[in-house]
């Protein structure tokens, strides 16, 4: 059997960190892209999905450690594909990360003065999709759809009150079932969400390009509470919307993104992938921006519902467009609904790990917005936009990164970027 052929397994020599969280062997001269190894280890793993010019592995016998390899606190990793670094500790794991994003063109010039935002390594998850049936439960393996069943002990990801819903009530928890947690103190609670297969659910590391146009608008998971100009708010999402997933760094993140924003002389927001309507509303909240104009497009009608609710208790008013972003014409279509904004005006972005593509980097252009606030869940596409960007005459700012998803190769990225000239 050749050694590139799923199950087979294969002695490898791991040679460099690599994206994903992955490192990098060769065998016969082509190369593995290998799940659970360090470099400088010599593992035994096996293979579970073949290209044709490279393969993908998993460890599953270290011959000879890494010096800084640590004692995994997950029983089912590296089996389990929901995390990459249970095997080095979470200081090694950040700076990893980071330095990884040295490959990427037009994000490496800002690392240097980049603010670090880590997180608690483990319970920082407020969201969750098992896969399974009637007989196992659990988390897909790395690249396959074979379940590795839920750790008897519990996901170290997830919220200790998630944990222990799902070891309590094992019957509720098959693939078409989500909870979500909200801590607020006495006020926390876990809410079940039933979802329809391919309904565009959020994954490890954010929203998908989809979003599941919900038919119940009433629907809504737990209310996320954060405070802003020393009063405290409550924020509504729909139970088939987005919201970001580290309890632990929501309210950093939101206070971070005003921050940015209010060193910029603003006259009116306009938001793109504007979901619930959270960052554009905080912004408004955080930094007097109550009266002043915005706009808010979104492809889930749920999540415009819960937008406008949101926007209407907290005193506000906006204008919300039901939107598919990642249209053709998408350039025309947005100049047509939204009158050239003012002198003055920002662009806020929260996409999926798509980005923003093209189009819209045209669109953003051409409306000759002065700042842009773009935060990002995938360095990939977000360092493709900042190309397309920079072409159109916007210059990076200011960078903060976020470690969104500890034990995992993704995090959040926010970028401040004004129009030069």
């Amino acid at each position: 059997m050749p050694f590139s052929e799923a199950g087979t397994e294969c002695e490898l020599v791991c040679e460099k960190w690599v994206q994903n969280g992955l490192c990098l062997a060769h065998v016969e001269g082509s190369p593995v892209f290998v799940h659970g190894a360090l470099p400088g280890e010599r593992v035994r793993a096996r293979i579970v999905k073949s290209r044709s010019q490279h393969s993908f592995a998993i460890v599953t016998e270290v011959l000879e450690s890494a010096p800084e390899r640590v004692d995994s606190d997950c029983p089912v990793f590296p089996a389990c594909g929901g995390c990459s670094f249970r095997h080095i500790d979470y200081e090694g794991e950040v700076s990893l990360k980071v330095s990884l994003l040295e490959e990427h063109k037009y994000i490496a010039p800002h690392l240097r003065s980049a603010k670090l935002y880590p997180s608690p390594r483990n319970h920082y998850r407020n969201q969750v999709r098992l896969h399974g049936d009637e007989n196992s439960r659990g988390f897909y393996a790395l690249h396959t759809n074979e379940v590795v069943p839920f750790p008897s002990t519990g996901c170290r990801n997830l919220a200790t009150e998630l944990n222990q819903k799902i070891s309590e009530e094992s019957g509720l928890l098959f693939r078409t079932h989500r909870l979500s947690f909200s801590d607020q103190g006495e006020n926390s609670s876990i809410q079940e969400a039933k979802e329809s297969e391919g309904s565009g659910e959020s994954g490890e590391s954010g929203r998908t390009s989809k979003s599941r146009q919900g038919k119940d608008e009433s629907a809504s998971r737990p209310a996320l509470e954060f405070s802003a100009s020393a009063s405290r708010y409550s924020w509504r999402f729909p139970q088939d919307g987005f919201s970001q997933a580290n309890g632990f760094l929501i309210e950093p993140w939101l206070k971070a993104l005003g921050e940015l924003a209010s060193h910029c002389d603003v006259s009116s927001v306009y938001e793109i992938f504007c979901g619930a309507g959270l960052i554009g509303g905080y912004l408004k909240l955080a930094n007097g921006w109550k009266d002043s104009p915005y706009f808010g497009a979104e492809l889930g009608k749920s999540s415009i519902h819960e937008a406008k609710q949101n926007f209407h208790s907290t005193g506000m008013k906006g204008s919300f467009l039901v939107a598919d972003l990642y249209r053709g014409n998408v350039k025309t279509f947005l100049s047509e609904r939204w009158k050239k904004p003012p002198k003055r005006s920002m662009l806020v972005a929260n996409p999926p790990r798509a980005g923003l593509k093209e189009k819209l980097c045209q669109w953003i252009d051409a409306a000759g917005f002065d700042h842009v606030l773009y935060s990002s869940c995938n360095p990939q596409t977000l360092n493709r936009d900042l190309g397309m960007l920079e072409r159109g005459g916007f210059r990076v700012t200011a960078m903060h990164w976020f470690d969104f998803f500890p034990g995992t190769p993704h995090c959040e990225i926010v970028m401040l970027l004004k129009r030069q000239g």
